[in-house]
């Protein structure tokens, strides 16, 4: 179409929302998990960048839901290729850039119920566990994993061995001792979110009556200070 000037209009109208609906290329599986693995950590940190704006910057509806569903079908973390797959290496990378790159990706998987459905897998929970309590201080990637676990913890599968693992009296303990460890209001309102998500299940009541039975007195002060 043109305008009143003879020149090209903008396109609109049922061919931009089929522009919009079209699938995104597809990428070599096999590729990205190997370069993940081999490139430098400058070169993984992109790709990882890459990796979630195909998510975010892609259309939500048909489109999200096809990117979405590539990650879990190719697999592209390598998510369901323990220990050797390539997120289980980036998580624990020396590289404090690759973990933060890594697990902003995650977080970001884990805000959709298919994100949340890839990274359902023992492993990669376990692993997120341990790295989220490895982690020095209140970091970007201590915060990135803390708000992807408090999503992931909506499921069964996931919050029952976040019980397991002990979370609960960790969250308690971080909480508790918030002032001290310098705890962001960001990451002081996911750790109580986790914290309240764990304890709604039979399993996390139990562990708090044997182990951490003073659990709502870091709820009382969270509670206290928004008021």
């Amino acid at each position: 179409d043109r305008d009143g000037n003879g020149q090209h209009g903008n396109t609109t109208g049922p061919l931009a929302v089929s522009m919009e609906r079209a699938p995104l290329p597809q990428l070599d599986d096999a590729k990205v998990r190997r370069d993940l693995l081999s490139l430098t950590d400058r070169n993984a940190c992109l790709l990882l960048q890459a990796l979630r704006w195909r998510v975010t910057r892609s259309h939500e509806g048909t489109q999200r839901k096809a990117v979405l569903d590539d990650f879990a079908i190719n697999d592209y973390l390598g998510v369901g290729q323990p220990p050797g797959g390539a997120v289980y290496s980036l998580v624990r990378s020396p590289s404090v850039d690759v973990r933060e790159y890594v697990t902003r990706l995650l977080d970001c998987l884990s805000t959709s119920a298919k994100g949340r459905e890839y990274m359902l897998r023992r492993e990669l929970v376990t692993l997120l566990h341990d790295q989220m309590m490895a982690e020095e201080g209140d970091t970007m990637v201590r915060q990135n994993i803390l708000c992807a676990l408090q999503k992931l913890s909506l499921r069964r599968k996931a919050s029952t061995l976040l019980i397991v693992n002990g979370t609960i009296g960790w969250l308690h303990d971080i909480l508790v001792n918030s002032r001290n460890d310098d705890l962001c209001d960001f990451s002081e309102l996911y750790a109580m979110a986790l914290l309240m998500n764990l304890c709604l299940r039979p399993a996390g009541c139990s562990y708090c009556e044997k182990e951490c039975p003073d659990v709502l007195v870091p709820l009382r002060q969270f509670l206290h200070a928004e008021s």
